[in-house]
């Protein structure tokens, strides 16, 4: 279910923030992407570090995603997008993703991780 836009998604993106989408058979559901060499690892990062890149990858993807009503979303978030998945969706549920990857951080402080990580991707931080 979750692979039915994917190629779709990949061209809407065209490479920004995601892998480049080179070829694609629509039919079959068949893709050749672009090599992607991983840096390092996100989480070799400090938590709070790990916040500002997200929201700042989050932000991007939501301006791109804007021109074709709010088409967003994807399933696992690295330091590049390269599986996303096209869903419709509200921006504050993307954000909730990165809470469940904080767990210790979450139950310390609810409220000041809630209100941290909603004003660094710029959502409505009560929705959150």
């Amino acid at each position: 279910m979750e692979g039915t836009d994917e190629i779709h998604g990949l061209r809407f993106c065209n490479g920004d923030p995601t892998v480049q989408l080179l070829e694609a058979d629509d039919e079959r559901g068949a893709m050749l992407l672009e090599r992607c060499i991983p840096g390092y690892m996100l989480r070799s990062e400090p938590e709070e570090k790990q916040d500002l890149l997200i929201a700042a990858l989050l932000k991007r993807l939501w301006r791109r995603s804007t021109a074709l009503n709010g088409i967003h979303a994807f399933r696992h978030l690295s330091e590049l997008f390269i599986d996303p998945k096209p869903f419709v969706g509200d921006p504050p549920y993307d954000v909730v993703q990165r809470l469940h990857n904080c767990e210790a951080r979450l139950h310390a402080d609810p409220r000041g991780m809630v209100k941290r990580l909603g004003e660094l991707a710029e959502v409505d931080v009560e929705r959150l």
